[in-house]
């Protein structure tokens, strides 16, 4: 575990997660392309947005939950889109 994510709340990082899996399954809904490109993309733009210091640290966010929660969405696409 790096310094920063031993100093960055497991919450914050999940809650960050979430945020940026939106923004990925965002993506491939307008754009289509690849879950991973979209994830990068999403991922890029979270750099962006952290700028800020009052803002939330997006560059903080569980990796592996962000993959987790796009790849689920777009394996469940067809059940999902019965709801």
């Amino acid at each position: 575990m790096s310094e920063l994510h031993r100093r960055v709340p497991a919450g914050q990082r999940r809650s960050a997660a979430r945020l940026i899996a939106v923004q990925a399954l965002y993506q491939l809904e307008l754009a289509g392309g690849t879950p991973e490109a979209a994830i990068l993309q999403a991922q890029e733009f979270a750099q962006r947005f952290g700028d800020e210091p009052d803002e939330l640290e997006l560059v903080d966010a569980d990796p592996a939950m962000t993959k987790d929660l796009v790849y689920g969405v777009v394996n469940r696409c067809a059940d999902i889109d019965k709801i």
